[in-house]
């Protein structure tokens, strides 16, 4: 099995999108190395990186979400079970997957977003509001 290389702009590879890659590659013991580069390599590497990342294992690259990105390394290491085994646990699995999205990084997304526009207090309290519940309800699954 070929090394990883998680591919993107110095910015992203500090986001929390790339650390959540670099957690499920350190759950899979696969080596994944990160690599900075400008946007117009970014784009070269994969049309499916628009969101700042790209993994590549040797001739192949996977770009999108790094919801898909973590799946794509989930994949190449079926005994660490992150996809799940049955059918009922891939989707459970796909479902937390998309409830993270929705519920955690596109709320993460408009806090920076509002910082660098320098938005209103009454705007990040809604936005941490909302996190709040959705971090609740992850709770009461895991607790």
């Amino acid at each position: 099995m070929s090394a990883f290389v998680l591919s993107g702009t110095s910015e992203e590879l500090k986001s929390f999108t790339a650390l959540k890659v670099l957690a499920v590659a350190a759950k899979t013991n696969l080596s994944v190395t990160t690599k900075t580069v400008t946007e117009a390599e970014l784009a070269s590497l994969s049309t499916l990186a628009t969101h700042g990342l790209a993994l590549t294992a040797s001739s192949n690259t996977f770009g999108g979400t790094s919801s898909t990105i973590m799946k794509v390394l989930a994949s190449f290491s079926p005994m660490s079970n992150l996809c799940g085994q049955t059918e009922y646990e891939i989707a459970q699995v796909e479902s937390w997957l998309t409830y993270g999205v929705t519920n955690i990084e596109v709320p993460m997304s408009a806090l920076i977003v509002n910082n660098k526009l320098g938005g209103t207090s009454e705007i990040i309290d809604a936005i941490k509001k909302d996190m709040e519940f959705s971090l609740s309800v992850i709770n009461c699954h895991v607790m």
